[in-house]
């Protein structure tokens, strides 16, 4: 029974410094993503002024579409304009690395916003710092607009 209660301390111990690991290793990818964020809402309006007939009124925000089983979390969010004064629902997801799996689970969230917002156009983007080939040709069939910040 000793010898139990032994085995079971050491676990405990080894679950504490895996656990605490864990920890250590979420503070600087969550402050990336945090960043990404950041840079995304300061570089996306103005690309889409640059290269699209849309403006975005307001700030690009973190929200929630759908309701009960549906509800789905988009990383940036807002409306805009097109020149014919058009409203534009603009919905993104930031990825610091983007492969084309990265934009099939978009395309699926991009389903419940398209739900919600039905007969009104939904401008879609990712973001990322790592935008691999793939992404590109996957968003391509989506309709997905792919940015990173050494993209012009």
């Amino acid at each position: 029974m000793e010898r139990i209660f032994e085995t079971l301390q050491e676990i405990e111990e080894i679950l504490d410094a895996v656990t605490s690991a864990i920890r250590d290793m979420s503070h600087p990818v969550g402050y990336e993503l945090l960043r990404l964020g950041d840079v995304a809402r300061l570089m996306v309006p103005g690309w889409f002024e640059r290269h699209t007939d849309i403006t975005v009124e307001g700030e690009l925000e973190p929200t929630y579409v759908g309701g009960g089983e549906n509800e789905t979390k988009i990383s940036l969010f807002g409306k805009g304009r097109r020149t014919n004064s058009e409203e534009v629902i603009i919905a993104g997801e930031c990825k610091s690395k983007i492969y084309s799996g990265e934009v099939k689970s978009f395309a699926k969230v991009l389903e419940t916003v398209r739900s919600a917002y039905k007969g009104i156009d939904v401008l879609a983007f990712m973001f990322g710092y790592l935008v691999h080939p793939s992404a590109d040709e996957e968003a391509k069939g989506y309709d997905i607009v792919v940015l990173a910040p050494y993209r012009k």
